[in-house]
């Protein structure tokens, strides 16, 4: 599966090979975290989490 990030000065934009697009605006970003798991180095083991307002 290819995934796309773009990152630019509206705020970040995740487009998936379905079709699927996530986004989130710099005005409405409310947090960042950062999740890891024991998965790596095999498997992708750390996530960037933006939360915006309303979630």
């Amino acid at each position: 599966m290819t995934t796309s990030i773009t990152i630019d000065d509206d705020g970040v934009r995740r487009q998936l090979a379905d079709g699927t697009e996530e986004s989130v605006t710099w005005a409405k970003l409310k947090e960042v975290a950062i999740r890891t798991t024991p998965e790596g180095p095999w498997k992708e083991d750390t996530f960037f989490l933006l939360v915006s307002e309303g979630c």
